[in-house]
């Protein structure tokens, strides 16, 4: 799994989720390992609208954002406001 450039990262930066989302399939589209990693995150997301109870989306908006923070880990995207949360 390849890391990002500095040019792609800045690219990246300040984008709303989905269009965050969009832009690293577009950039990763190449690459099925990690298209695959995006659009299971990107499905995680998507499920937790129809979770009805909150301690059952509370765990499962936890493993999603496990989840994302590692895709980021290993494509080496880093930004100050995604670290601090």
């Amino acid at each position: 799994m390849r890391k990002l450039t500095e040019m792609e990262v800045e690219r990246l930066r300040g984008l709303e989720a989905e269009k965050f989302m969009e832009e690293l399939e577009n950039i990763y589209k190449d690459d099925n390992e990690t298209l695959a990693e995006i659009q299971k995150c990107k499905s995680m997301k998507e499920s937790l609208q129809w979770i009805e109870t909150y301690p059952a989306y509370a765990k499962s908006y936890e493993m999603f954002t496990e989840y994302l923070k590692g895709l980021l880990d290993k494509i080496g995207y880093y930004d100050e406001v995604i670290a601090n949360n």
